[in-house]
């Protein structure tokens, strides 16, 4: 068990130190929002994982900051597409998941000129020098929750720290101040930090928030801007349920950890 836990502290710090603060959020486009519900509503639509939205908005803001924070509206479409259908090309980890972006991609494709989509794909991977698989907030919230000490002892508290986490995660990109403040490993942090904050102090015990805090030191987090973006997410996400409402809503999420959003 502890070598298992070693391992994962070992990958974890390893994401920590390649995590690229300029890829989310650095952009100053106003159609944020727009643009990511828009990818939100896509991947919904066909039954990809709501992950690929934050790591699409990675690779639109990164190739934005490369051509100088100018995108030509007449290609701002293409982007939009090129970026989502990138993110999925690149999260796919099995062989169901893969049959189902193909889907998807052909058929959000179908919406758009393909061929434009492709070549502004390779003019994008390009303009990424090829980093095209960047640490993003829900990969943080997913391991930072599988070292936390109530989430390694308990399948339904593991649930909802794992999913209220990766339900602000999904809030965040709507919200360029705090994606330009924050590294997504700071606000996977502080979304754990919030959600676990929701729980009875008889179930989370004091040391158990000690061994959290010292796994985020060891990590290199920095406690007081881990508290800011607290306090960022508080604003831009003010509400978030506690463990009975995320079981009344997702009973079977709650008892065996299945992905979902809440």
């Amino acid at each position: 068990m502890s070598s298992t836990w070693d391992n994962k502290l070992t990958e974890l710090k390893a994401l920590v130190e390649t995590e690229e603060i300029e890829g989310y959020g650095a952009t100053q486009i106003r159609s944020c929002a727009e643009i990511c519900r828009l990818w939100y509503e896509m991947v919904d639509q066909f039954g990809i994982s709501r992950d690929v939205v934050p790591m699409a908005w990675n690779f639109f803001s990164r190739y934005a900051i490369a051509n100088g924070q100018c995108v030509d509206k007449k290609i701002l479409p293409t982007l939009i597409n090129a970026s989502l259908f990138l993110a999925i090309k690149v999260k796919v980890r099995s062989i169901a998941e893969e049959d189902v972006a193909e889907e998807g991609v052909r058929a959000l494709a179908a919406l758009s000129n393909e061929n434009s989509v492709l070549d502004m794909e390779q003019g994008m991977i390009q303009a990424l020098e090829w980093r095209v698989n960047p640490p993003s907030m829900h990969e943080f919230a997913e391991r930072l929750v599988d070292l936390h000490p109530l989430a390694r002892c308990d399948k339904v508290y593991r649930a909802y720290l794992r999913e209220t986490a990766c339900h602000q995660a999904e809030q965040a990109v709507f919200h360029s101040e705090l994606m330009m403040n924050y590294r997504p490993s700071i606000i996977a942090a502080a979304a754990i930090m919030r959600a676990q904050d929701e729980l009875n102090p008889r179930v989370l015990t004091e040391n158990m928030r000690g061994k959290f805090l010292g796994l985020q030191s060891s990590l290199k987090m920095d406690h007081f801007i881990v508290n800011e973006a607290i306090s960022a997410l508080e604003n831009f996400v003010p509400r978030i349920p506690d463990l009975e409402e995320f079981q009344n809503f997702a009973p079977a999420q709650a008892t065996v950890g299945a992905e979902g959003s809440i």
